[in-house]
């Protein structure tokens, strides 16, 4: 990996958990005002703007879920303003006690002068 972006979306995912989920200073590292984070799945599409938008979601997240783990797994870069993570999160259901585990993948573009 050698773009801004890719460093940063690794930051991020390796440094986020249960105490930087809240964290404007640890989101800052890959969000800003202008980011915006869209979710489809399950249940119906959301939205999130700006790096205070998506703190209260990956609030949110662990506030539901306080064993939630997040592994990048892999890091796609395409130049200096594109990539795609790929990632496990896995957790334990709050309603049945068992564990899941989903893939996901955030597609990322973004400034090549972060």
């Amino acid at each position: 990996m050698s773009s801004a972006l890719a460093k940063n979306v690794i930051a991020h995912f390796e440094g986020i958990n249960k105490d930087t989920a809240s964290s404007m200073s640890h989101h800052e590292i890959l969000f800003n005002d202008d980011s915006v984070l869209k979710w489809h799945y399950m249940e119906a599409p959301f939205q999130a703007e700006g790096a205070s938008g998506i703190v209260g979601v990956h609030k949110g997240w662990y506030t539901t879920f306080p064993d939630l783990d997040l592994t990048l797994n892999d890091v796609i870069e395409q130049g200096p303003d594109k990539c795609a993570a790929r990632f496990d999160f896995t957790t334990t259901s709050p309603k049945t006690g068992e564990k899941m585990s989903f893939q996901g993948v955030l597609f990322m573009t973004g400034s090549s002068s972060f």
